[in-house]
């Protein structure tokens, strides 16, 4: 046990050295994950002080209900810092000020609970369980709000960018979900002993480890910068949307005339084939249009499809598909180049898209 716990404190240290020190120079430019940077580094904090604490104390191998009252009183702001991570991330810096509210609000009368039950010992069983439904309650809120905040995001990056929108935001949704089963798990965990409650940790240990591992990913990668992207577009187009002059242009444009030469636009930008470069967002293809890409997106939803993405997807598979029939030499990886999807991606877009495998789809076309 102690030996975990001091694994715990060096793995915790590192993380939190990680966030600190070596990612400054990817998020300079970047309020918001600065600021989640320094949120989930302050949850390590708590949580290697935890760790450290029941590792000096020596609680465990005291007193169990002692030892998850210092876990209690650590975990939950531990949490209340991740969830405000998550959606500081999501929100573009804007958490609300209720979620802060709500937050530090069970935080202190989970630390209220557990001083009452440290000073009588008799009733510690009962505060703990008392202070892990408070947490359990908490987890289950933020859960909702995260969710509710992820739909959001992956509609606003479907109708961006080419690529499925799981692939930058996935692991937000995994995180919370890990942290409300965990808290769920807590009250059951109390009346554990020995092992049972050594694993709790140590699931909760993997948890954020897990959470800091997407997170330094999320950051190396500049999918933060993407979300940025794609939320400003978004933000301008609902500007544009409710200015009067745009309402003006907007019926200027309804004409038939001129939707004619939109749609003789995106067909013959679509027989140039020009949908096939990487990384293509609809901002890029409105502008190389001439029309607004709201224009853009209403043709799209107009065309039958329900993204941007869903058009990009639904275009370069029946190039793919074409291609692994008029060249089976082609090797799959160069495929995939060609047709503008990541070579990591290709076979799950392609098993999604058709329900067969790239090398299924050819050898069942190929004489």
């Amino acid at each position: 046990m102690r030996e975990m716990q001091f694994t715990a404190v060096v793995l915790t240290i590192l993380m939190t050295g990680v966030l600190v020190f070596l990612l400054p120079g990817r998020v300079a430019d970047d309020r918001v994950t600065n600021r989640s940077r320094w949120l989930m580094a302050s949850a390590f904090i708590l949580t290697g002080l935890q760790f450290l604490l029941q590792f000096v104390l020596r609680l465990r191998e005291l007193s169990v209900p002692h030892a998850l009252s210092l876990n209690m009183l650590f975990f939950t702001p531990c949490t209340v810092l991740l969830a405000a991570c998550i959606l500081n991330l999501q929100r573009q810096g804007r958490i609300r000020r209720r979620e802060w509210i709500l937050g530090g609000t069970v935080c202190l009368l989970n630390a209220l609970i557990l001083a009452v039950g440290w000073l009588k010992p008799e009733r510690l069983m009962s505060c703990d369980m008392v202070a892990s439904s408070l947490f359990a309650i908490l987890q289950a809120y933020y859960a909702v709000v995260i969710s509710r905040e992820l739909k959001r995001m992956r509609a606003m990056l479907a109708d961006y960018y080419d690529r499925e929108p799981d692939s930058l935001v996935n692991w937000m949704s995994v995180s919370i979900v890990a942290l409300l089963a965990l808290a769920l798990m807590l009250p059951i965990a109390i009346f554990s002993a020995g092992w049972p409650l050594a694993i709790y940790a140590v699931c909760f240990l993997a948890v954020i480890f897990y959470m800091w591992f997407c997170f330094v990913r999320y950051v190396i990668s500049n999918a933060s910068r993407r979300v940025r992207e794609a939320e400003e577009e978004e933000e301008e187009d609902q500007k544009i949307q409710t200015e009067e002059q745009a309402t003006l242009e907007i019926a200027a444009v309804e004409t038939p005339e001129v939707k004619e030469g939109e749609n003789v636009a995106i067909e013959q930008w679509v027989a140039d084939g020009k949908y096939l470069r990487h990384d293509l967002k609809s901002a890029d293809v409105a502008r190389e249009l001439g029309i607004p890409r709201t224009h853009l997106l209403a043709w799209v939803k107009a065309a039958g499809y329900e993204s941007f993405t869903r058009w990009m997807t639904t275009l370069r598979i029946d190039e793919a598909k074409r291609m692994l029939r008029e060249h089976p030499d082609f090797t799959i990886e160069a495929i995939a180049d060609h047709c503008g999807i990541s070579r990591s991606h290709f076979h799950t877009v392609f098993k999604r898209a058709t329900g067969q495998s790239p090398t299924t789809y050819l050898s069942d076309n190929t004489p």
